[in-house]
């Protein structure tokens, strides 16, 4: 109910400034109408005899007086187009979320690393893979990962994370798709290596002695073991979560809408078997999700940054109780 309303009122906003600017061009109309029916009238008394100047006065100030009319019935008019034509669209922008957020909220900051030529010097090391069967425990939270392979299930795993080892390839479901019809697949893996960007000494021959130093001292983060799961599209996604993060909170991963669109972020959801539908917030403003094969996705109008960190999620499970995860 919250998010039609929001909706609501977004449309009626922008039907007021519609209607406003619809008042200012059929007032700026009348207003020339007016200045012209009074020169005619000046001319007209200035022109005629004596005993007809009043009956010209008297005119004019008649085609004054029906040019409020005139004004009152065409802004009528255009406010009644307006109110006609806003009801449908309401319901025809329901897909893209535009919350009402104050501030940015959390931000994610990733250190720069050096680039030549806009490229990494070295290319990046591909995902390893494995033909292994998922274990048990991983298996028995998604309904996804126990249903028949299809072809739709085919990923390219050179879109994962480079540091993803042990990829599962047999095990790689696709799980739905965002309204924008860009497709996910839950991925499962063995674990998640990350080190610092490979930099060649021809490329850091090209920056400051200061920014060599600090790239040959970063540390590299120590690796992430499993079964963890990556939430994957072509656009990008969410690598890393665990099991025990899988079965409390689930997966979120935010994405472009569309490559080079920075204006709109997908942000799908994974969750285990027995929750029937999520409910979100950014600011003050919810929406409540269905869920369909332990996924649901939806479009909404804020930065990835801020969309991959909802205000609030709360799971509605099968049994009707509503749990908060975030």
């Amino acid at each position: 109910m919250t998010s039609f309303l929001d909706e609501l009122e977004r449309r009626l906003r922008a039907s007021a400034e519609a209607e406003a600017a619809a008042d200012a061009s059929t007032g700026r109309f009348l207003d020339a109408l007016e200045d012209r029916l009074r020169a005619t009238a000046e001319r007209a008394a200035a022109t005629a005899a004596p005993g007809a100047r009043g009956d010209a006065r008297r005119r004019g100030r008649g085609a004054m007086r029906r040019r409020g009319a005139v004004r009152r019935r065409t802004i009528a008019l255009a406010v009644a187009a307006v109110a006609g034509t806003a009801v449908p669209a309401v319901a025809a922008l329901t897909s893209l979320w535009t919350p009402h957020v104050t501030s940015d909220g959390p931000r994610a900051t990733m250190p720069a690393s050096p680039v030549c030529g806009g490229q990494t010097a070295l290319p990046r090391p591909r995902p390893t893979t494995t033909q292994a069967p998922i274990g048990r425990e991983l298996a028995s939270l998604l309904g996804a990962l126990r249903r028949p392979r299809t072809p739709a299930d085919a990923l390219d795993v050179r879109q994962l994370d480079a540091g993803a080892r042990g990829v599962h390839v047999g095990s790689i479901r696709m799980v739905g798709a965002a309204p924008g019809g860009q497709r996910f697949f839950v991925v499962p893996v063995d674990s998640i290596v990350r080190t610092r960007p490979a930099i060649s000494d021809r490329c850091l021959a090209r920056h400051s002695p200061r920014a060599r130093r600090r790239l040959a001292g970063a540390p590299a983060l120590p690796p992430t073991h499993g079964p963890l799961l990556c939430l994957q599209s072509g656009l990008g996604g969410n690598c890393g979560t665990t099991v025990g993060r899988l079965r409390d909170r689930g997966a979120l991963a935010a994405t472009p809408a569309r490559a080079g669109d920075v204006r709109v972020t997908v942000v799908a959801g994974l969750v285990p078997d027995g929750v029937r539908a999520v409910t979100l917030r950014y600011g003050r403003s919810e929406r409540t999700f269905s869920i369909k094969g332990n996924f649901y996705a939806f479009e909404v109008r804020l930065p990835i940054d801020r969309a991959s960190h909802p205000d609030r999620i709360e799971w509605l499970l099968d049994d009707g109780t509503r749990r908060p995860v975030a």
